[in-house]
C-alpha cells in the first residue's frame, strides 16, 4: 500500500469506530501499520499477535508502525474513552510498536501483561509505547506488568502539552535492553510547554534478580516538568535499576533516576525511596 493510504498496506484500519474488541488475533508484516486507527472511542485488544515489520515510512507525517492511534489537526485524537490492551505481543514497529495520542475526552487505559519488544530500524526505530496527551485531553493509565524489550527510542515515553490532565501507573514491569545502536530504552515522561497536571506512581519496577537493565541517554527513569506553569506531583519507589555487578548497566551514559522541574512556573513535588540504583 503507498504511504498513508487508507485502504490497503494496513492489518486493521479504524476511522470514526466505536467499541471495537479484537481477540486473538495475528496481524503480522504490513507495509503501513499493522493497526491503524484515528477517532476510536472505545478499544480493547486481548491475546493478539502483532507482529512482523510492520511499516516503511517512518518519516512524518507518516510514522509507520505496529500499533498507531494518532488523529489529525481536526479530528484531535486517535482513540479515547475505555482502553484496554491484555495479554499481547507487540513487535516489529518501523518507528514504535504502539502510539496513541488524544487532544480532547478523556481516556481510561489498561496496558497489562503485554511482551513489547523490538524496535530496531537503525534511522527510524524509536519507542515501545508512546502516549501523547495534548491540548484539554485527560488520561487515566495502569502500565503495569508488561515486559519491554530492545527499543532504539524509549521503552515507554509520556508526553505532556498544553494543558492536558494525567494519571500515571507504572509499576511491576520488567524492562531490558538489546536495540542495536540503541539511544534511550528508559521511561521518559516529559511535560514541555505544559500547563496542566501530572500524577504519577512508578514503582516496583524491576528485581534484584531481573535488574531493570540497558538504559543508554536520557536516565533509566526519567520525570521532566518543562516549561510552563504544570503541576507534577508522585513517587517513584521499590525500584530496581541496574546489575550491581555490572558497571554502567543501569544506564551507560546517563542517570539512574532523574526527577527535575524547569522553567519560572509549575512545580514537581515527589517522593524517591527506597530504589537500588
Amino acid at each position: 500500500g503507498a504511504d498513508g493510504s487508507n485502504t490497503a498496506g494496513t492489518g486493521v484500519f479504524l476511522s470514526n469506530a466505536n467499541n471495537v474488541s479484537l481477540n486473538g488475533m495475528t496481524i503480522t508484516n504490513h507495509q503501513n501499520y499493522g493497526i491503524r486507527g484515528s477517532q476510536v472511542d472505545g478499544f480493547r485488544m486481548t491475546f493478539s499477535l502483532v507482529g512482523g515489520v510492520n511499516g516503511t515510512n517512518g518519516a512524518t507525517p507518516f510514522n509507520e508502525g505496529s500499533v498507531s492511534f494518532i488523529g489529525t489537526p481536526t479530528t484531535g485524537y486517535g482513540l479515547r474513552g475505555t482502553v484496554a490492551f491484555l495479554d499481547n505481543e507487540i513487535t516489529g514497529g518501523l518507528q514504535r510498536n504502539v502510539s496513541i495520542d488524544n487532544a480532547t475526552g478523556t481516556m481510561n487505559l489498561n496496558f497489562l501483561r503485554n511482551n513489547v519488544h523490538h524496535t530496531n530500524d537503525l534511522i527510524f526505530g524509536d519507542d515501545g509505547f508512546a502516549i501523547e496527551v495534548d491540548t484539554s485531553a485527560v488520561m487515566f493509565a495502569n502500565v503495569s506488568n508488561n515486559t519491554f524489550t530492545a527499543h532504539r527510542g524509549d521503552h515507554f515515553n509520556l508526553s505532556l502539552v498544553n494543558n492536558a490532565n494525567a494519571d500515571l501507573t507504572f509499576k511491576n514491569n520488567d524492562m531490558q535492553g538489546g536495540a542495536p545502536q540503541a539511544l534511550g530504552q528508559g521511561v521518559l515522561i516529559f511535560g514541555a510547554s505544559y500547563n496542566g497536571t501530572l500524577k504519577y506512581d512508578i514503582s516496583n519496577n524491576g528485581t534484584v534478580a531481573d535488574p531493570f537493565t540497558g538504559n543508554v541517554q536520557g536516565g533509566a527513569i526519567h520525570v521532566n516538568k518543562g516549561s510552563g506553569t504544570g503541576t507534577f506531583s508522585g513517587k517513584i519507589e521499590n525500584n530496581v535499576i541496574g546489575d550491581p555487578a555490572v558497571t554502567g548497566s543501569g544506564s551507560a551514559q546517563a542517570f539512574g533516576i532523574i526527577a527535575s522541574a524547569r522553567g519560572a512556573g509549575g512545580s514537581h513535588t515527589t517522593l524517591i525511596n527506597n530504589n537500588m540504583v
